[in-house]
């Protein structure tokens, strides 16, 4: 399953896991929530944000430290997540949203961002 853990006032994302809709190379949902991420990795202008990404565990975390840039941001994390919750609603099997109740702290080399060697760059996920 794939978790979701949004921490909206923080402007904090982190989705982690595997959907099992399809075995690996063919899963529809991993495919959605991985383009859902990835657009958001892309909007985010590198300099203004903390992203992580641990193929190894699956996970990506989001994170916009800088309270000056939240306002101009938060529509991008929204419109993410509206695409994840309608992820969650034809897959509920497969989607799991927190809302910001804690799964961050499994995304381990994430949880303290930023973080040497982990953190990356638009082009590289």
């Amino acid at each position: 399953m794939i978790s979701v853990d949004y921490d909206r006032k923080n402007l904090d994302l982190t989705v982690q896991g595997h959907a099992g809709y399809a075995e690996p190379g063919k899963d529809i949902v991993c495919s959605a929530v991985s383009i859902l991420t990835s657009t958001l990795a892309y909007l985010l202008s590198p300099d203004d944000f903390e992203r992580c990404f641990e193929p190894e565990l699956s996970a990506f975390r989001a994170i916009v430290p800088d309270e000056g840039l939240k306002k101009r941001y938060r529509p991008y994390f929204e419109f993410v997540m509206e695409g994840l919750r309608m992820l969650q609603a034809a897959y509920p099997e497969n989607v799991l949203i927190l809302d910001g109740k804690g799964t961050s702290s499994v995304c381990t080399s994430c949880s303290h961002l930023p973080q040497e060697g982990k953190a990356v760059r638009k082009g590289d996920y």
